[in-house]
């Protein structure tokens, strides 16, 4: 007698065990970074703005495309998600015990709970531009916004110019960010 497979079930299992894993290494990560964090000093109240834990390569040219090192692990998409959640989470917690603080002034209160506000439209941001081109045919996608330029990595050896258009036009739709923004790389897999 065959078994079927289930295949929304394995989607299912897979999802929660990658959010445990998820979730235990964030745990991780706050124990172990937790000094990281410059503190600085606004009034009375020391927080952390300008050094909150990011991953951003200033030196790239503005339209560069960006080739991803051979050695990278299979699952780099997975890492890089997850190692971009982390980040994104303890900005949001850094940012909501600063709000918390009953030492700021509603100006300071609004400016973080504002920050907050970006961490979130940006996280929207990646995820729906994410799912927009792998509507397209890409298996796995990675996108950074990170100020005013987007890192977009997809799992395609060789882009050619259309494959290129048509994931900038995506994410100029879904970032509102200019063609001269978005960074491109395919993702190279020597195995």
């Amino acid at each position: 007698m065959k078994k079927k497979f289930n295949s929304g079930k394995s989607q299912l299992i897979l999802s929660a065990t990658v959010l445990l894993i998820a979730i235990v290494s964030y745990l991780d990560y706050i124990e172990l970074n937790d000094d990281v964090v410059e503190i600085t000093t606004i009034g009375d109240v020391n927080i952390t703005l300008e050094n909150l834990p990011l991953t951003v390569d200033e030196s790239k040219e503005e339209g560069e495309a960006i080739l991803v090192n051979a050695q990278i692990n299979k699952n780099y998409f997975t890492e890089a998600k997850l190692n971009r959640e982390q980040s994104r989470s303890k900005q949001r917690e850094l940012l909501l015990k600063i709000t918390n603080n009953d030492k700021l002034s509603l100006a300071e209160k609004t400016e973080f709970t504002d920050r907050i506000s970006e961490i979130q439209d940006k996280t929207e941001k990646e995820t729906a531009t994410e799912f927009a081109i792998k509507s397209k045919g890409f298996r796995n996608v990675y996108v950074r916004i990170e100020g005013t330029t987007v890192d977009v990595v997809v799992d395609k050896e060789n882009l050619s110019d259309k494959d290129a258009e048509q994931i900038r036009d995506i994410v100029m739709r879904k970032t509102k960010l200019p063609a001269t923004a978005v960074k491109i790389s395919p993702y190279r897999n020597n195995k």
